[in-house]
Protein backbone atom coordinates (compact mmCIF):
# COMPACT_ATOMS: atom_id res chain seq x y z
CA UNK A 1 0.00 0.00 0.00
CA UNK A 2 2.86 2.34 0.88
CA UNK A 3 4.54 1.63 -2.47
CA UNK A 4 1.38 2.52 -4.35
CA UNK A 5 1.08 5.83 -2.48
CA UNK A 6 4.67 6.76 -3.29
CA UNK A 7 4.15 5.94 -6.97
CA UNK A 8 1.10 8.18 -7.12
CA UNK A 9 3.09 11.11 -5.73
CA UNK A 10 5.85 10.59 -8.30
CA UNK A 11 3.34 10.73 -11.14
CA UNK A 12 1.42 13.71 -9.73
CA UNK A 13 4.32 16.11 -8.97
CA UNK A 14 5.35 16.76 -12.69
CA UNK A 15 1.73 17.55 -13.60
CA UNK A 16 1.43 20.04 -10.73
CA UNK A 17 4.73 21.73 -11.62
CA UNK A 18 3.73 22.08 -15.29
CA UNK A 19 0.47 23.75 -14.31
CA UNK A 20 2.31 26.21 -12.07
CA UNK A 21 4.77 27.21 -14.81
CA UNK A 22 1.97 27.83 -17.29
CA UNK A 23 0.31 30.26 -14.88
CA UNK A 24 3.46 32.31 -14.31
CA UNK A 25 3.55 35.83 -15.99
CA UNK A 26 5.36 35.93 -19.35
CA UNK A 27 8.77 37.64 -19.17
CA UNK A 28 9.99 38.19 -22.73
CA UNK A 29 13.36 39.91 -23.10
CA UNK A 30 13.00 40.50 -26.86
CA UNK A 31 11.64 43.59 -28.66
CA UNK A 32 7.84 43.69 -28.70
CA UNK A 33 6.47 42.81 -32.12
CA UNK A 34 5.06 45.77 -34.06
CA UNK A 35 1.31 45.89 -34.35
CA UNK A 36 1.46 47.93 -37.60
CA UNK A 37 0.21 46.29 -40.75
CA UNK A 38 2.45 45.88 -43.81
CA UNK A 39 0.34 48.46 -45.68
CA UNK A 40 0.84 51.02 -42.89
CA UNK A 41 4.61 50.51 -42.91
CA UNK A 42 4.78 50.88 -46.72
CA UNK A 43 2.70 54.06 -46.57
CA UNK A 44 5.08 55.59 -44.01
CA UNK A 45 8.13 54.66 -46.09
CA UNK A 46 6.66 56.23 -49.25
CA UNK A 47 5.76 59.40 -47.39
CA UNK A 48 9.31 59.66 -46.04
CA UNK A 49 10.77 59.21 -49.53
CA UNK A 50 8.55 61.94 -50.99
CA UNK A 51 9.65 64.47 -48.36
CA UNK A 52 13.37 63.82 -48.89
CA UNK A 53 15.04 67.00 -50.15
CA UNK A 54 17.62 66.95 -52.98
CA UNK A 55 21.25 66.85 -51.99
CA UNK A 56 23.61 69.79 -52.34
CA UNK A 57 24.17 70.81 -55.91
CA UNK A 58 21.15 68.91 -57.22
CA UNK A 59 18.55 70.74 -59.26
CA UNK A 60 15.49 69.98 -61.33
CA UNK A 61 14.74 71.31 -64.79
CA UNK A 62 11.56 71.08 -66.78
CA UNK A 63 12.28 70.65 -70.47
CA UNK A 64 10.81 73.46 -72.52
CA UNK A 65 10.54 75.81 -69.57
CA UNK A 66 14.22 76.50 -68.96
CA UNK A 67 15.63 80.01 -68.92
CA UNK A 68 19.19 79.10 -69.76
CA UNK A 69 22.10 78.74 -67.36
CA UNK A 70 24.31 81.67 -66.44
CA UNK A 71 27.01 79.59 -64.77
CA UNK A 72 28.47 76.20 -65.59
CA UNK A 73 26.86 73.09 -64.18
CA UNK A 74 30.34 71.94 -63.11
CA UNK A 75 32.26 74.58 -61.11
CA UNK A 76 35.72 75.43 -62.45
CA UNK A 77 38.43 76.08 -59.83
CA UNK A 78 39.42 79.71 -59.42
CA UNK A 79 42.29 80.75 -61.68
CA UNK A 80 41.84 77.88 -64.17
CA UNK A 81 41.29 79.01 -67.77
CA UNK A 82 40.74 77.32 -71.13
CA UNK A 83 41.73 78.52 -74.59
CA UNK A 84 40.00 75.66 -76.42
CA UNK A 85 36.16 75.65 -76.59
CA UNK A 86 35.93 71.85 -76.50
CA UNK A 87 38.18 71.53 -73.48
CA UNK A 88 36.20 74.31 -71.83
CA UNK A 89 32.87 72.58 -72.46
CA UNK A 90 34.24 69.28 -71.18
CA UNK A 91 35.17 71.07 -67.97
CA UNK A 92 32.12 73.28 -67.40
CA UNK A 93 29.38 70.87 -68.54
CA UNK A 94 26.59 73.24 -69.60
CA UNK A 95 26.50 77.04 -69.74
CA UNK A 96 24.49 79.62 -71.70
CA UNK A 97 27.58 81.43 -72.94
CA UNK A 98 31.33 81.20 -72.31
CA UNK A 99 32.36 82.61 -68.96
CA UNK A 100 35.53 84.37 -67.87
CA UNK A 101 37.28 80.98 -67.65
CA UNK A 102 37.34 80.84 -71.47
CA UNK A 103 40.22 82.91 -72.84
CA UNK A 104 40.35 81.68 -76.46
CA UNK A 105 39.31 83.30 -79.73
CA UNK A 106 35.87 84.89 -79.75
CA UNK A 107 34.21 84.45 -82.16
CA UNK A 108 35.94 81.16 -82.81
CA UNK A 109 36.77 80.66 -86.52
CA UNK A 110 36.49 76.88 -86.38
CA UNK A 111 33.03 76.99 -84.80
CA UNK A 112 31.89 79.64 -87.29
CA UNK A 113 33.06 77.60 -90.27
CA UNK A 114 31.41 74.41 -88.98
CA UNK A 115 28.04 76.08 -88.32
CA UNK A 116 27.93 77.84 -91.69
CA UNK A 117 28.87 74.61 -93.44
CA UNK A 118 26.11 72.76 -91.56
CA UNK A 119 23.69 75.49 -92.71
CA UNK A 120 24.66 74.84 -96.33
CA UNK A 121 26.75 77.97 -96.87
CA UNK A 122 29.39 77.69 -99.59
CA UNK A 123 33.01 78.45 -98.73
CA UNK A 124 33.06 81.80 -100.53
CA UNK A 125 29.92 83.05 -98.79
CA UNK A 126 31.16 81.84 -95.42
CA UNK A 127 34.47 83.61 -95.95
CA UNK A 128 32.74 86.95 -96.52
CA UNK A 129 32.79 87.62 -92.79
CA UNK A 130 29.19 88.85 -92.69
CA UNK A 131 28.09 86.18 -90.24
CA UNK A 132 28.11 86.17 -86.46
CA UNK A 133 28.16 82.74 -84.81
CA UNK A 134 27.89 82.34 -81.05
CA UNK A 135 28.42 79.17 -79.05
CA UNK A 136 27.64 77.64 -75.70
CA UNK A 137 28.14 74.36 -73.86
CA UNK A 138 25.45 71.74 -73.41
CA UNK A 139 26.20 68.41 -71.73
CA UNK A 140 29.95 68.98 -72.26
CA UNK A 141 29.51 69.48 -76.03
CA UNK A 142 30.03 72.67 -78.07
CA UNK A 143 26.86 74.00 -79.74
CA UNK A 144 26.72 76.94 -82.14
CA UNK A 145 24.11 79.26 -83.67
CA UNK A 146 24.31 81.93 -86.38
CA UNK A 147 22.90 85.15 -84.90
CA UNK A 148 23.00 86.91 -88.27
CA UNK A 149 20.44 84.40 -89.55
CA UNK A 150 18.60 83.84 -86.25
CA UNK A 151 18.65 86.91 -83.96
CA UNK A 152 16.83 84.87 -81.31
CA UNK A 153 19.82 82.52 -80.81
CA UNK A 154 20.69 83.82 -77.31
CA UNK A 155 17.08 83.81 -76.08
CA UNK A 156 15.28 80.90 -74.43
CA UNK A 157 12.06 79.78 -76.09
CA UNK A 158 8.98 81.54 -74.70
CA UNK A 159 6.31 79.02 -73.69
CA UNK A 160 3.89 81.60 -72.32
CA UNK A 161 0.30 80.89 -73.35
CA UNK A 162 -0.81 84.47 -72.69
CA UNK A 163 -1.07 86.65 -75.84
CA UNK A 164 0.78 89.95 -75.79
CA UNK A 165 -0.95 93.32 -76.07
CA UNK A 166 0.23 93.76 -79.65
CA UNK A 167 -1.30 90.40 -80.59
CA UNK A 168 -4.60 91.48 -79.09
CA UNK A 169 -4.46 94.79 -80.94
CA UNK A 170 -3.82 93.08 -84.26
CA UNK A 171 -6.53 90.47 -83.80
CA UNK A 172 -9.04 93.22 -83.02
CA UNK A 173 -8.85 94.13 -86.72
CA UNK A 174 -11.72 92.41 -88.55
CA UNK A 175 -9.65 91.77 -91.68
CA UNK A 176 -7.24 89.57 -89.69
CA UNK A 177 -9.85 87.04 -88.61
CA UNK A 178 -8.52 83.48 -89.16
CA UNK A 179 -5.12 84.90 -90.11
CA UNK A 180 -1.90 83.49 -88.63
CA UNK A 181 0.06 86.30 -86.99
CA UNK A 182 3.62 86.85 -88.33
CA UNK A 183 6.71 86.73 -86.12
CA UNK A 184 6.93 90.52 -86.39
CA UNK A 185 3.82 90.57 -84.18
CA UNK A 186 4.27 87.48 -82.02
CA UNK A 187 8.00 87.85 -81.56
CA UNK A 188 10.68 85.36 -82.58
CA UNK A 189 10.92 83.72 -79.16
CA UNK A 190 7.42 82.28 -78.86
CA UNK A 191 7.09 78.52 -79.23
CA UNK A 192 3.61 78.79 -80.69
CA UNK A 193 1.74 79.73 -83.83
CA UNK A 194 -0.93 82.32 -83.05
CA UNK A 195 -4.10 82.79 -85.10
CA UNK A 196 -6.77 85.49 -84.82
CA UNK A 197 -10.18 83.97 -84.19
CA UNK A 198 -13.24 86.13 -83.52
CA UNK A 199 -11.00 89.04 -82.58
CA UNK A 200 -8.93 87.02 -80.08
CA UNK A 201 -5.41 85.59 -80.55
CA UNK A 202 -5.40 81.83 -80.00
CA UNK A 203 -2.68 79.20 -80.11
CA UNK A 204 -3.15 77.18 -83.29
CA UNK A 205 0.01 75.11 -83.20
CA UNK A 206 3.55 74.77 -81.92
CA UNK A 207 6.34 75.55 -84.35
CA UNK A 208 9.34 75.48 -82.03
CA UNK A 209 10.76 72.86 -79.68
CA UNK A 210 13.30 73.54 -76.97
CA UNK A 211 16.36 71.61 -75.87
CA UNK A 212 17.01 70.57 -72.27
CA UNK A 213 17.99 74.13 -71.29
CA UNK A 214 15.19 75.97 -73.04
CA UNK A 215 16.90 77.10 -76.26
CA UNK A 216 15.46 76.69 -79.75
CA UNK A 217 16.50 73.16 -80.73
CA UNK A 218 16.12 73.80 -84.47
CA UNK A 219 18.70 76.59 -84.75
CA UNK A 220 21.40 75.37 -82.34
CA UNK A 221 23.72 72.78 -83.87
CA UNK A 222 26.45 70.60 -82.34
CA UNK A 223 30.04 71.34 -83.36
CA UNK A 224 32.51 68.46 -83.44
CA UNK A 225 36.02 68.98 -82.07
CA UNK A 226 38.36 70.56 -84.61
Amino acid sequence: MKRISTLLWVLTIPVLLSACFKNLPSQSTGTPESTKTREEILTEQMAAAQTTTPGAGEATLTVGEGTGISSGTTPIPSGVTYGDPWDYCQATGSISEPGAEYTGAQPHPGITASILQAMGMDTETAASGSFSVIWRCMDSQVWGCDVSSYPNCPNPVDFSTEPSDIMKQECAKAELDNVVLPSAVTGRDTAYEWTCRNGIPEISGQGVSADAYGFNASIWLPVMRQ
